[in-house]
Order: C-alpha cells, then sequence, then structure tokens
C-alpha cells in the first residue's frame, strides 16, 4: 500500500519542520507527504521547500488563505496514495505510524483505521491518551450514531481513509473555518465496509495556544 499524508498549513513554521521530519523518520517508506500552505504570513512555505529539496516525496504547494478544509481538498485531489493521512502541521507521528496502518488494513482489509493518540502541551509532556480503540465493539451504525452525539471525536486526523472511498463518493471537507471535520468524518463512516481500530497511541496532538486548530 502507498499512503499520501496531507497536511494543511497556515502560519506553522515554529512546528512544520518537526511535523514533516516525523513522516521523513517512518519506518516503512511506502509515503508521499503533501503540504498546502493556506497563505501563511510567516515562513512556513519557505520551511517546508527547502525540507522537498531533500526529499523527492515531499511536495508543496501554496495558496491563498481559505481555511483547512478547502487546504484537505486541495491535497486529496493531489494525493496518489492508495489511503489518505491527515496530518495537522502542529502534531507529529510516531516513528512506526504507517508500519502499524499498513499491518491492520492489510490483516483486517479495513476502509478505514481509527487510530488512538497521545495529547501533548507545547513543552512536549504528555497529559493524556485518546483510546477510540475503546468503540471497536461498536457497528458502524452505532459507531455513526456515538460521533452524532459527540462520544466518539471526529477530527479527520483521527482516521486514516481508503482514497477510493473519497473518490468515488465525492467525499470533500466544508469551506467552513470551524467544525469543517463533521460532514467529511460521517461519510466516510457511512460509505466504509470494514472500520479498523489501532490499539496503539500513534499520533502526538499538541496544543498549542495558537494552533489553527
Amino acid at each position: 500500500m502507498n499512503y499520501s499524508i496531507i497536511i494543511p498549513a497556515y502560519n506553522a513554521e515554529k512546528t512544520i519542520k518537526k511535523c514533516v521530519q516525523s513522516i521523513m523518520k517512518q519506518t516503512c517508506p511506502e509515503w508521499e507527504a503533501i503540504v498546502i500552505d493556506d497563505g501563511s504570513n510567516d515562513r512556513t512555505y519557505l520551511l517546508t521547500k527547502e525540507l522537498a529539496e531533500h526529499e523527492n516525496r515531499i511536495r508543496v504547494f501554496t495558496q491563498k488563505n481559505m481555511g483547512p478544509g478547502i487546504a484537505r481538498n486541495i491535497g486529496i485531489g493531489k494525493a496518489t496514495g492508495d489511503f489518505i493521512i491527515f496530518l495537522d502541521a502542529d502534531d507529529y507521528l510516531e516513528p512506526d505510524y504507517i508500519d502499524c496502518i499498513d499491518e491492520i488494513i492489510q490483516k483486517e482489509k479495513a476502509d478505514i483505521v481509527v487510530i488512538d493518540n497521545f495529547y501533548e502541551n507545547e513543552r512536549g509532556i504528555v497529559y493524556r491518551t485518546e483510546r477510540l480503540s475503546n468503540f471497536a465493539f461498536l457497528s458502524k451504525r452505532e459507531l455513526i450514531a456515538a460521533q452524532m452525539t459527540g462520544k466518539l471525536p471526529w477530527g479527520a486526523w483521527r482516521k486514516v481513509v481508503k482514497h477510493q472511498i473519497l473518490k468515488e463518493n465525492e467525499i470533500w471537507f466544508s469551506s467552513d473555518q470551524v467544525g469543517e471535520e463533521a460532514v467529511y468524518s460521517f461519510n466516510v463512516f457511512y460509505y466504509a465496509q470494514k472500520i479498523a481500530f489501532a490499539k496503539k497511541c500513534i499520533y502526538h496532538y499538541v496544543n498549542y495556544s495558537q494552533s489553527q486548530s
């Protein structure tokens, strides 16, 4: 399998290098990184272009500021991978993220893999873990209901999704500045045949006071 990692980035010069370098450190080589600079007025674009000069699996694009939803849509349109991973520019991945996901997809023939996550502050201190795998016993109908009631968080970065599902069903993010991921998250669950869970924390959600998310 090949994986497309899409990163919407806005004024992320303090975090974007660590974010992208966590992709470069993946133990699985089958990836491409697509960074969409969403009209930043800092050095986000320049820093990612510098990284791309040394790694041809990184592609960097820039646009006027249109919000993270539109940036993710552009990334989906440019992606070539079998599966789509969303990574926020504030955050970073464990080195075995893709290997972990790939093993589950191969074993369970999954269309979606929902991941467990670390939550940490800007000093790198983990203050909680998010165990979405606790919902693994639910049916698809029950998972959708859990999202609708807010029991199951819906953020796009929490799910690795088969690219074909997005293309065949024309699933996109809204252009809203807040909540742009909600309808997308419901749709990918609805159209998935097989939903699996990674029972391991492999994503670091970093809570920065100035983050776009």
